[in-house]
C-alpha cells in the first residue's frame, strides 16, 4: 500500500503520476515486448501504478505484477522483498518465479511473475464492498499463519515507529504514540490480498519488521461498512484489541486511511466509520 512507503518514495510517484502513461494504455504492449502473453482480465492497483494479471509465459500460466516508477531502486527494493518471502515458512503465499526491471518509454516498470493461485480473493477492493463470512478454518489458518510470519526473523522494515508518531501527533494532539510490541509483518493486509477458502496471501513487496498485529487492525478498518464481518474479525482476536497498543496501532490506521481519503480519494465511503472509531478511542482515554 502507500501509506507504507517511504515519504521520498511517495513524493516521487505522486509527482511523476501526470507524466506516466497509464498501466492500462501499454498493459498489453509491454508484456508483449517481453513475449508474456495476458489471458486474463487485469485487475489494476493504486492509481494504475501496478497491475497483476493472468498470463501465459513459455505456456505456462503465471501471475504478473508489474508496478510503475520513476525510481528504479524502489522497484528494485520492493522486488527483492517479493523474493525473500519465498523463503518465509508456515505462511501460504504465490512463490515468484522470477523478477525483472524494464525501461519502457521512460518510465521503470519492476514486473513479477509468480506462480498463479486458482482461489479468488475475497473482495476486489481493500475495503469489504458487502458482508463476508469468516469461517472458523479460514480464521485459524490465518491466525496460524500470522503466527509463521510474526517470528520470521528480517533486517527489512514494514513501518516504522516514526511514521506512526507523526500521523497520531498530526490528527491526535498528545495522543500516546510509543509502540511498544514488534513483530514480524505483511505489511499490506486487506480483502483484496486474501483468498476466501484457504487464505492464500497476495503481495509480499511491504512486508517486514512493522507493530504487532497492523494486518489485523487493517484489516478491521477496511471491513468497518461490514459490521457482522468487522464484529467476527474483533471477537476472532479478542486480545489483539485490548490495551494501548491497539489504540495505538488503530489510531494510526484510522489516521492512515483518513489521510489517503483527503487526499488520494481512497475509500471515502469508510471515512465516518474512521472517524468515529477513532473518536471512541479517544473518549476511552
Amino acid at each position: 500500500m502507500i501509506y507504507l512507503l517511504r515519504e521520498s518514495e511517495k513524493y516521487a510517484l505522486l509527482s511523476a503520476r501526470h507524466h506516466m502513461t497509464p498501466l492500462s494504455r501499454i498493459l498489453d504492449e509491454l508484456l508483449l515486448s517481453l513475449n508474456i502473453i495476458r489471458v486474463g482480465d487485469p485487475k489494476f492497483g493504486w492509481h494504475q501504478k501496478s497491475v497483476g494479471c493472468l498470463v501465459k509465459v513459455d505456456s505456462i500460466l503465471r501471475w504478473v505484477r508489474i508496478e510503475a516508477s520513476p525510481n528504479s531502486q524502489a522497484l528494485e527494493e520492493r522486488l527483492a522483498r517479493i523474493e525473500t518471502a519465498n523463503d518465509i515458512i508456515g505462511v501460504k503465499k504465490p512463490k515468484l518465479i522470477s523478477r525483472q526491471i524494464v525501461n519502457y518509454q521512460d518510465t521503470y516498470y519492476g514486473i513479477a511473475i509468480m506462480d498463479q493461485i486458482e482461489e479468488p480473493a475475497i473482495s476486489n477492493k481493500v475495503a469489504l464492498e458487502q458482508e463476508f463470512n469468516l469461517a472458523p478454518s479460514w480464521i485459524t489458518s490465518l491466525t496460524e499463519q500470522l503466527k509463521s510470519l510474526a517470528s520470521t526473523p528480517t533486517t527489512s522494515i514494514s513501518c516504522r515507529q516514526d511514521l506512526i508518531k507523526r500521523r497520531i501527533e498530526e490528527r491526535y494532539g498528545g495522543h500516546p504514540y510509543l509502540v511498544e510490541k514488534w513483530a514480524t509483518i505483511h505489511g499490506d493486509l486487506n480483502w483484496s490480498n486474501l483468498t476466501s477458502q484457504t487464505p492464500y496471501i497476495f503481495d509480499w513487496e511491504g512486508w517486514g519488521k512493522g507493530p504487532a498485529f497492523l494486518g489485523i487492525y487493517f484489516l478491521y478498518a477496511f471491513s468497518l461498512n461490514s459490521p457482522k464481518t468487522a464484529l467476527q474479525l474483533k471477537q476472532a482476536f479478542p486480545d489483539v484489541f485490548e490495551g494501548m497498543h491497539a489504540h495505538i496501532c488503530l489510531l494510526f490506521v484510522c489516521s492512515e486511511l483518513m489521510r489517503m481519503v483527503e487526499l488520494h480519494g481512497d475509500h471515502p465511503e469508510l471515512y465516518p466509520f474512521l472517524k468515529d472509531l477513532s473518536q471512541e478511542i479517544l473518549n476511552d482515554r
